[in-house]
């Protein structure tokens, strides 16, 4: 199905489609949910419930995914996710009460289409491309999350809720049947893989030194993984980090919401500024800043830091006239610092523990969007929106200290 040197390019290409799928149904289903519930005559605590459950299943689907595709290989792994979302957004269709409503998000144990593409794109890629082609990728996410987003709205509106989720649903089966027919099986993969590894010059992938080990449920490969100083220093750069744009992100609803009085439509703004500015970040700043990925992180922490501390002094009348120019360099160096940390994971194990490691990774922000409303909430309840910032210029300064560690 694929020769020579397009070989790669060509399954780059599918994976593109399918991530603009994925993002596309996802946020149009997530665009009705909260509507969905209020159908149901949920309230908001049952309503938090239900997105702390959601973020659980994330937390604990994402390293056995990972797992998963490294034994059977990423196109298992990305047909894995795929059904998991049919499943999800076919009994989301079907869900007429809150005990349903918890079923129908089981299946998002497994749902990490993304995390099967960076899986698939780690193994047919050399680690000085990779950041760049992560990179690309999420501006198909981001365009996805654009026209999801378009998309959610007017058919909840003109046809209704439920015929959102169903639409999901079909989007998702068109996903399933592209990885069917294009995307190629675990030995094909394995070949690429290993073609670009030897046409690299360098490659700082980790070398195996362990037997072959094809159990999904081995706690010692958890454990293994967290031994190697390299990843583990980065694991708890990205924890630290997460912390603070997980708060911020959290609250920013309440903050424009009940600080900043933005309606309906001022916050779609909002929202779609920010996916076009993630995606200038991403598809155009990242390309231009080298290879060298340790600068990277550095810069980003930095105007990270500079960006909440100058938050946390903002009076709410500044906020309300600066809020788009305050998130454009949040935004940029958030992207750039998540993409380079990502590839850089992949960078520093083994090949055969690439999809481990991306799952921890990915498991960390699971992890902080349990937590993250529950603390940002309690911050602007007793301490308004400035100590988001405080909060978060502490926190990236901890991963700074970390990053600048030996």
């Amino acid at each position: 199905m694929f020769s020579n040197k397009s070989e790669t390019d060509k399954i780059i290409y599918v994976l593109h489609v399918i991530i603009f799928l994925y993002s596309a149904s996802y946020w149009i289903q997530s665009g009705v949910l909260p509507f969905l519930t209020n159908s149901l005559n949920i309230n908001l605590i049952w309503f938090g419930y239900l997105r702390s459950f959601m973020s659980a299943t994330q937390l604990l689907g994402g390293p056995i995914f990972g797992r998963i595709g490294d034994v059977k290989g990423g196109r298992f792994s990305l047909i894995l996710a795929t059904t998991s979302s049919c499943l999800t957004y076919i009994l989301l269709t079907f869900s007429y009460n809150t005990p349903l409503l918890f079923l129908s998000q089981i299946p998002s144990l497994f749902v990490h289409s993304m995390h099967g593409a960076k899986m698939i794109i780690s193994k047919i890629s050399t680690p000085d491309e990779r950041s760049d082609k992560f990179g690309k990728l999420s501006i198909s996410y981001g365009l996805g999350l654009i026209i999801g987003s378009f998309l959610s709205g007017n058919i909840s509106e003109h046809i209704g809720l439920r015929a959102a989720s169903c639409f999901s649903f079909i989007l998702s089966l068109l996903s399933l049947l592209i990885i069917g027919i294009l995307i190629p099986n675990k030995d094909i993969l394995n070949r690429l893989g290993d073609k670009s590894e030897n046409d690299a010059d360098t490659d700082n992938t980790q070398k195996s030194h362990e037997k072959k080990n094809d159990k999904i449920l081995d706690i010692s490969k958890y454990v293994y993984i967290f031994k190697i100083p390299s990843a583990r220093k980065l694991l708890l750069i990205r924890f630290f980090a997460s912390i603070p744009f997980g708060l911020f992100e959290s609250s920013l609803t309440t903050i424009t919401i009940d600080y900043l009085g933005f309606s309906p439509s001022d916050r779609s703004y909002l929202i779609g500024y920010s996916a076009i500015v993630g995606i200038i970040g991403q598809g155009v700043i990242l390309k231009y800043l080298g290879n060298n990925q340790y600068r990277k992180i550095t810069a980003s922490l930095i105007i990270l830091t500079i960006s909440f501390t100058i938050f946390s002094f903002l009076s709410l009348e500044t906020l309300s006239l600066t809020i788009y120019f305050i998130l454009l360099p949040l935004i940029i160096a958030s992207v750039i610092y998540s993409t380079v940390i990502t590839s850089l994971l992949t960078s520093n194990v083994p090949k055969e523990d690439q999809g481990l490691i991306l799952g921890m990774g990915m498991s960390i922000n699971s992890l902080v969007k349990i937590f993250s409303p529950i603390i940002s909430s309690y911050l602007l309840e007793y301490y308004k929106f400035n100590s988001i910032g405080i909060v978060g210029s502490v926190f990236y300064t901890i991963a700074m200290i970390i990053h600048f560690s030996g």
